[in-house]
Formats: C-alpha cells, sequence, structure tokens
C-alpha cells in the first residue's frame, strides 16, 4: 500500500514539474513574440525628441539610447512611461484570455487555491504580464547595439 502512494505522488510531482516546464516554456516564447510586437510598435512611431544629443530614426532608437545613456532623466521619465505604457497596455489589452491567463501563472503560484478562480474561472493579471513585458522591453533596449542605428542627421 505504502509502495502506491509513493508511486502516485512521484507521478503527482512528475506531472508538477513537467507542467511547470511546459507553461514556462509557453510563457518564454510568448512574451519573446509580445516584446518583438511591442519594438515593432515603437518602430513604426517617429522619434519623439526625448534625447538632446542624437536625433534617431524611431521611437525605439530613442528608447534605446534613454535606457543606455540616461535611464532616470527626470521630467521626460514621464513621458516615456506614459508613451511606452500606451503601446505595451494595448498588446497586454489584445491577448487571449486563455493566453493571458497562461501568462499570468508566475504570479498566481504564490496565490492560496481559494484567491485563483474569478468570476469567470479564469484569473488574469494584466498589470503582472505588463510589469514583465517592461522589464524585457528595458532589458532588450538596454543590451541593443544602438551605434547601428543612424541618427536622421547623417542619413
Amino acid at each position: 500500500m505504502e509502495s502506491e502512494q509513493s508511486g502516485e505522488s512521484d507521478v503527482g510531482a512528475f506531472i508538477s514539474r513537467y507542467t511547470d516546464k511546459v507553461i514556462s516554456r509557453f510563457a518564454e516564447q510568448r512574451y519573446d513574440r509580445l516584446i518583438r510586437k511591442a519594438i515593432h510598435a515603437m518602430q513604426r512611431v517617429p522619434a519623439a525628441a526625448f534625447t538632446d544629443d542624437r536625433e534617431h530614426r524611431s521611437l525605439w532608437d530613442d528608447y534605446c539610447h534613454l535606457q543606455q545613456n540616461a535611464p532616470d532623466r527626470g521630467p521626460s521619465r514621464l513621458a516615456w512611461e506614459v508613451t511606452v505604457g500606451t503601446i505595451l497596455d494595448g498588446i497586454v489589452a489584445a491577448i487571449p484570455v486563455e493566453d493571458a491567463a497562461l501568462l499570468s501563472l508566475p504570479a498566481l503560484w504564490n496565490l492560496d487555491d481559494d484567491d485563483l478562480l474569478s468570476e469567470t474561472g479564469i484569473r488574469i493579471m494584466p498589470n503582472a504580464i505588463r510589469e514583465v513585458l517592461e522589464a524585457r522591453l528595458l532589458d532588450r533596449a538596454k543590451s541593443r547595439d544602438i551605434s547601428r542605428s543612424t541618427p536622421v542627421l547623417f542619413r
């Protein structure tokens, strides 16, 4: 009897680890696509002249330059939060419910079972998704080689 229970718990533990890995891989791939979508949207917006020393082609160029050279820049910080936030809010709002539920899971793993269900039976945390997107977008901007982005002045 004891060996049966041990076997069942081993299977349960395996399924739990497997599920976590599948969800994590799904989330990694989906977040990567969402970040590419955000970057594409920012590349389609003309530069906003948030940076003083270079004039860039796109909002993405400006954002990368700012994050690499003056990330905590005073008054323009709020303008960036609003501009980039609007793009990210639109992307998060367009995520299908099923995908959003899976992308929300890492934030939910720390909650009690009773807190997991909403009125629809699925708990979605758009703010948590947006925070992940903001962090990943920032990482991409900081690691981008901006020396390859040609300023408009030198085209």
